[in-house]
This record gives structure tokens, C-alpha cells and sequence, in this order.
């Protein structure tokens, strides 16, 4: 199953890439003589891949090439267009023949053998084109398939006649083609529709010398579920120990957008027209108790704070809301991931910082990655959407690592905190203590630099060390990175040997 799911997804994204954000009006039939403006819409459909199925009638191979059935309503499947020439009756008759070309389609069941104004797969429903269909059996339009429209072929002819009272069947006559269950589409590739009037069978088998031809798309698939990324940076602030983060409440991690359809181009549900606009119209819901369906994973430090996730319709405002996610499992450990059901929407990532906190907020990045479920029998299941970044917490101010540190009565050591900034910034030291050792805060532990100053700390006034005479310090300052430079120096009182080290500031 992972393999036959894994080629698939891989299949599918290379069939959709080119079609992946199909445009034209969908809202009406295809209309053969229109011009493609917003007066005149084609009335093309756009098909959502996803919605494509695999199953025993759903299908239909020619030639080793598969095509994927497409049943639309019969509003937006139907092809409509002047008939193009005139059909005399009367004492003096003359047929005419109307062919349908399918490109990159194929009939996916065979058509109606006749076509009177309310019967047949194609109809004229109005002969002498006044406005008023025609009843009955006289007075009519007939048509009578002559070739062509049986399972797997991507032609039809038609004979067109008049009869009963019928005067003729005008040029300006309208063939309606219902088409809405009848074809079979390719998946990477754009149905089109040829109409052609010819007056010969001969002529209107091979397509050649119609007297009048127009094509129009018909149907083109695309994907139809979205899936998006906006990353967000939330800050723990080196005043507060980065026990704190810079904005109170619920912070945003980052949000993941997933949707379905396209509002400009509404997508259609391949078994039946509906209008896909949302997750479940193309995948499973997700269930995360039971890890079925559709599921969002995160991946990051869940060890301090609450983290939330909460889905909002698209559109409306973000809201982290106010269900936390459980970071601890049945056993009390710490999560490595958190799982939820995917939502159709805005998802906001969230974390929240307890008023009583008082550990370090980690900073890091934060990942999310979506299983999409496809719909039970998709041929072109939804595309996973890949771990990639959702956000990341950073600590303002700068730190600096200092491995080593001692209050040897053989040493001096000086730590020197030089600060380029117009304002004064403030700074704390906090140790790292090695077995056996226990080191206490001293007065210069915690202090301020003043505006462009340097500011030299003896060691023995930094900590004291009690056990071991070294320890490991981290330094905060806060001030932006690269507007402080730090460094020890370590003078061996006994042969007066100097020994400085310059350290690195990281942004945090």
C-alpha cells in the first residue's frame, strides 16, 4: 500500500504541475459559438484530479491508455451550438451530417442511436430557431447516429433531417450534446470538443470540408487541494531570562493554509459536478486518536509552554483558540511530535507561556508536514505536503558561550564587556556547574554596560566557586548581535603570562 500510494503521489504531481491552477468560467454549459469574454463565457469545467476514480466503470482503456470517467450536471456538462448550415425539408430535402470530435477524451458509453427535441444524448430542441421548442413527433429536427460515439472511440456523426411540417432546420438551430455522463477524460491533459457540420457521411466520418467547425475546451483537470506555509518568528526576551516571550497571550508559531477548489474557476467533483471547495471533497477526514485519515504533524521543542492549534475558515481571522495539544504521552514522556487532524482552512501553530513559568523558553525551529487520506477508489490521491518549516522562536538580545572560568587564587581573570551601542544595555551571567562544584552568583553577575563603554569584570566577582575552582558561564546581553564584543583575560600571577580569548556573540 505505501508503495502503490507513494507512485501515485508521485505520478499525480507530474501529471498536475502544468494544470495546477486552471482557469475559465464553469458556470453553465459549453457553449461552441461563444467568444471567451465575460459577455460571451465558454462555460468550460475545470475537474478536480483528486476526484478522478480507478474503480470498474469508472474507466476506460484504449489502446493501453487509460481514461477516468467525468459525470457532471447536466447543466455544466451540456455542449450547446448552432447547427451551422441549413437541413431543407419539405419536396425537396437534404441531410446533413454533425460530427463530434473528442480530443484527449474518449466516450466512456455508448450514445443514443436517435435525437428527437426531448430525447437523445443530442437534440434539437428548437428546429426553426423561434424561441419555441418543438413537441410531439412532427415538426421536427431528427437526428440518427450514423458512426462513431460507442465506448472508448472520440467521434460521432450524427444525420440531421427534417420532418413532419418542418420547413427546414435552420443554420441558426442550437445542438444541445448532453455530454454530462457520457465522456472520459485523460488526467494530464485538456478534453477538448470539435463541432463540424458536413454534407456528406463520408466527409463527416474523416472530419474533412465541413461547411462550418468550432472547438472549445471541455474539461481540464487540475489539482484541487492546496496546501501553504506562512512562517512566523515568536521572541523570548533575554530581559526575562527567556522565561517570557515579547507579546503576552497565545503566540503564533506560524500558520498552515489548506484548501480545496478555486473560487475564479470552481472545481468539479468528477463523480458528481459538486463543487469541490473544501477537504473532505477530496480527502479523508482526519481522525489523530486513531491516526486514520488526513493528519498535520509538528515537529519541535514542546518542552516549555502550552502549545495550541486551531483551524479557522478561510477568510476569517486568526484565532490560536484555547484547546492545548497534549506535549506528554500515556507515560509522562515528552512528545518528539504532535498530531492533528487536518482542517480545511487557516490552521494557526501556537504557543502559550504560563504566567508561572520559570524555565527557558528554547529557541529553535518549529516543522510541519500533512499525510493527505485521498478518497476511497482516487486514481490521483491528494499530494503529501513534505516537512518544511512552520516557524521558529528566537531570544532577542546576544549570547555568549564562555566554557571556561575560574576564581583560581593563581589566575586573574577578567571578563571585558565592551557595548557600541548610543544606550546603555543590560547583561547576566548564568553558570553551567561540573560535578562537585556549586557556584553562587556574585555582585557583577548581573549588571549594565554604559553607551559605547567597555565595562571589566574580575572573575571573583562574577561567581564564586565552592568545590572546584572553575565553572562555565553563559552571557546575555541584551543589545543586537554584533553591536558587543566580549572577551577574557587571564593573567598567571606568578610568571605574569597573559592569555586572551575573543568569543563569538550569537543571535539569538
Amino acid at each position: 500500500m505505501l508503495f502503490r500510494k507513494t507512485f501515485r503521489n508521485a505520478l499525480a504531481t507530474l501529471l498536475g504541475m502544468a494544470l495546477a491552477l486552471a482557469t475559465g468560467a464553469a458556470h453553465a454549459e459549453v457553449n461552441m459559438d461563444a467568444l471567451g469574454t465575460a459577455a460571451s463565457p465558454v462555460g468550460t469545467n475545470t475537474v478536480s484530479l483528486e476526484t478522478l476514480f480507478d474503480t470498474t466503470g469508472r474507466t476506460t482503456t484504449v489502446g493501453g491508455v487509460v481514461y477516468y470517467r467525468v459525470t457532471l450536471t447536466s447543466g455544466d456538462g451540456r455542449v450547446d451550438g448552432q447547427l451551422g448550415a441549413r437541413a431543407p425539408g419539405g419536396a425537396a430535402p437534404r441531410s446533413l451530417y454533425l460530427r463530434y470530435g473528442l480530443e484527449n477524451m474518449v466516450f466512456a458509453r455508448a450514445l443514443s442511436d436517435t435525437g428527437a427535441p426531448a430525447a437523445g444524448t443530442v437534440r434539437i430542441p428548437d428546429a426553426d430557431d423561434d424561441g419555441t421548442p418543438e413537441t410531439g413527433t412532427t415538426n421536427i429536427a431528427r437526428l440518427q447516429r450514423e458512426f462513431g460515439g460507442t465506448t472508448g472511440e472520440d467521434f460521432v456523426v450524427y444525420k440531421v433531417d427534417a420532418i413532419g411540417t418542418v420547413t427546414e432546420v435552420v443554420a441558426a438551430a442550437t445542438v444541445q450534446a448532453f455530454f454530462h455522463n457520457e465522456l472520459a477524460m485523460l488526467p494530464n491533459a485538456v478534453g477538448s470538443i470539435t463541432q463540424s457540420i458536413h454534407l456528406t457521411l463520408a466527409d463527416a466520418r474523416t472530419g474533412r470540408d465541413p461547411l462550418r467547425t468550432r472547438t472549445q475546451n471541455y474539461a481540464t483537470p487540475a489539482r484541487s487541494l492546496g496546501t501553504v506555509v506562512t512562517p512566523r518568528i515568536v521572541t523570548a526576551t533575554v530581559a526575562s531570562g527567556f522565561t517570557r516571550l515579547s507579546a503576552t497571550g497565545s503566540n503564533r508559531i506560524g500558520t498552515l493554509t489548506i484548501s480545496a477548489g478555486n473560487t475564479r474557476a470552481p472545481h468539479k467533483n468528477a463523480q458528481d459536478g459538486t463543487t469541490v471547495d473544501t477537504l473532505t471533497h477530496v480527502a479523508q477526514a482526519g481522525n489523530a486518536a486513531r491516526g486514520t485519515g488526513s493528519l498535520v504533524t509538528y515537529k519541535g521543542d514542546f518542552s516549555v509552554g502550552l502549545f495550541l492549534s486551531n483551524t479557522t475558515a478561510l477568510g476569517a481571522d486568526l484565532d490560536c483558540g484555547r484547546a492545548t495539544l497534549a506535549t506528554v504521552d500515556s507515560q509522562k514522556r515528552l512528545r518528539e511530535s504532535l498530531t492533528v487532524a487536518a482542517g480545511n482552512g487557516n490552521t494557526a501553530f501556537c504557543i502559550n507561556i504560563p504566567a508561572t513559568n520559570g524555565d527557558e523558553i528554547p529557541s529553535g525551529a518549529y516543522t510541519v508536514a500533512v499525510d493527505y487520506q485521498g478518497l476511497t477508489n482516487a486514481a490521483f490521491p491528494p499530494t503529501d505536503f513534505a516537512e518544511t518549516t512552520l516557524g521558529a522562536i528566537r531570544r532577542d538580545g546576544t549570547r555568549v558561550q564562555i566554557p571556561y572560568l575560574t576564581t583560581f587564587e593563581g589566575y586573574t581573570q577578567r571578563v571585558v564587556i565592551v557595548n557600541r551601542n548610543r544606550a546603555p544595555v543590560t547583561y547576566s551571567f548564568n553558570f553551567v556547574e561540573e560535578d562537585g562544584t556549586t557556584a553562587t552568583p556574585g555582585d557583577m553577575a548581573e549588571g549594565s554596560v554604559g553607551a559605547n563603554s567597555t565595562l571589566v569584570l574580575k572573575a571573583r566577582d562574577i561567581v564564586s566557586l565552592a568545590g572546584k575552582t572553575r565553572t562555565a558561564a553563559t552571557l546575555d546581553v541584551v543589545a543586537t548581535s554584533g553591536s558587543v564584543d566580549v572577551a577574557t583575560t587571564q593573567v598567571n600571577i606568578d610568571s605574569q603570562g597573559t592569555d586572551t580569548v575573543i568569543y563569538e556573540s550569537v543571535a539569538n
